[in-house]
């Protein structure tokens, strides 16, 4: 029978472990939680932001957010219809510059066809088991509807039709992503949802999650009226 002089350094390395693993699991969690989008989101009360990248820059300013960001990006997101080969489905289209999108693709994102930074305007990423459901390939178009920016006819509202190439596909391992998103060059976005040199949000990615509320905070307090913050544990209620 071990003393308890004996067993102490047995107790303490077995709890070092479970600590291990659980902050592991903590993290990985997270991870998924907050996938693509920011640990903090920036948007406005009457829609989309205009002069985003100057409103990003003011954002640097504050020490609170210089110190704990590790990414600001700009985006332009909206609800679309899939249609190719006579399958659809709904997916959700984001606008992103493809320099960000690399850079949040950098580990445990397999891409598959274009490389991302030979995107071009009027280009697709779609995600893995989207292209797959749908049953196309690269290189191949699919067509996007969308009731953002519709047109007026004298018949009633047309929603926006638009087709594009699929160049690249994504797996992230995470479904809602792979089945359900197709990431386009931002200026792509702006066009296809007639929100002109515009995004809808802000995300603000962040060295480490616990800063998450001194961020929110500091934003809140300094943003010019109009502007709302949110961040992770808000939009995942």
């Amino acid at each position: 029978t071990l003393s308890l002089h004996d067993a102490l350094p047995i107790w303490v390395a077995t709890l070092i472990v479970v600590m291990s693993v659980m902050g592991g699991f903590h993290d990985t969690l997270l991870a998924r939680i907050v996938g693509m989008n920011g640990h903090v989101v920036v948007y406005h009360q009457d829609g989309a932001i205009a002069d985003y990248d100057f409103l990003i820059e003011q954002m640097k300013t504050g020490k609170t957010v210089k110190n704990a960001v590790s990414s600001i990006v700009p985006i332009a997101e909206g609800q679309v219809m899939v249609t190719a080969r006579g399958n659809n489905t709904g997916a959700m289209v984001r606008g992103i510059r493809m320099t960000d999108l690399a850079a949040k693709t950098t580990t445990g994102t397999r891409i598959y066809g274009k490389s991302l930074s030979d995107i071009r305007d009027g280009e697709l990423v779609a995600g893995a088991s989207l292209t797959r459901n749908l049953n196309v390939h690269m290189g191949e178009s699919v067509s996007l509807v969308s009731a953002n920016g519709a047109t007026p006819t004298a018949f009633g509202t047309m929603p926006r039709i638009m087709s594009y190439p699929v160049m690249t596909s994504f797996f992230m391992g995470m479904y809602e992503y792979d089945s359900g998103y197709i990431f386009m060059p931002l200026e792509t976005a702006q066009k296809y949802l007639n929100i002109g040199n515009a995004v809808t949000h802000i995300d603000l990615f962040l060295k480490n999650p616990d800063d998450t509320t001194a961020v929110r905070d500091a934003l809140i307090d300094t943003l010019p009226e109009g502007y709302v913050v949110r961040d992770w544990r808000d939009l995942n209620r």
